[in-house]
């Protein structure tokens, strides 16, 4: 009688990201590279079936005209949606609606977008992608969009009381204004600081990585992708 030979089951999951391969290449496929897209590329979403969302940040409403983009007070472009319920619109972000349609929905929901240049008021598609609120403070960082010493209303507050906003907010039990009206502060510094948009000056050494340029990027992509060509 032949002796059995026990082999380890082939492993399901993609041994970089551990999802299955269809979810694996489904997820390649709808994350669309930089030089795929163009001004002309759209996409649309799922809750936002008659908005045709343009690869350059535009977007187009039911009745087929462009619509009218305006900054919220944190200076993210915004336009009116769908009335979730009568005499009331939500207010979509551009580039969370952008990111969503040309890389996919958050891979965490943790992560927040990242515009790749700083600029905030740039939502083509290819100056955004999801990240960490990490990477996020790190590409405040990189472009001086931090806000340090007396450029930071929170530098009238202590280390501990900025701790206890995040933690109270963290909650979810407390709205930013509730925090705010609990501390004493606005509820824009409450919103600032649960982002992560203000720090404290880092310890020197703490953060002395080097950022990929844009041209590295590219051509880890382009790698990848030639990767997956031939699996």
């Amino acid at each position: 009688m032949p002796k059995r030979v026990h082999r380890s089951p082939e492993p399901s999951g993609c041994r970089w990201c551990g999802v299955t391969k269809a979810d694996h290449m489904q997820r390649w496929s709808s994350a669309v590279l930089d030089d795929e897209i163009n001004a002309g590329s759209t996409r649309t979403l799922d809750d936002l079936p008659d908005y045709v969302i343009y690869g350059d940040g535009r977007v187009q409403g039911p009745s087929g005209k462009f619509l009218s983009l305006s900054p919220n007070s944190n200076g993210y472009m915004t336009f009116s949606g769908p009335r979730q319920r009568p005499r009331n619109q939500k207010n979509y972000r551009v580039h969370v609606v952008v990111c969503r349609a040309f890389h996919g929905e958050k891979p965490l929901a943790s992560h927040q977008v990242r515009h790749l240049n700083g600029d905030k008021s740039d939502n083509a598609a290819w100056n955004l992608a999801w990240g960490t609120p990490g990477q996020n403070s790190s590409d405040r960082d990189e472009h001086g969009r931090t806000l340090y010493g007396l450029k930071n209303p929170a530098g009238k507050i202590s280390e501990d009381q900025v701790r206890a906003i995040k933690v109270r907010y963290a909650t979810g039990r407390f709205t930013q204004k509730q925090v705010a009206d609990t501390f004493s502060v606005s509820r824009s510094l409450v919103g600032q600081i649960v982002r992560g948009e203000i720090h404290r000056p880092r310890v020197a050494g703490w953060h002395q990585w080097e950022q990929p340029t844009q041209q590295q990027i590219k051509d880890r992509m382009r790698a990848r992708r030639a990767e997956r060509s031939r699996l």
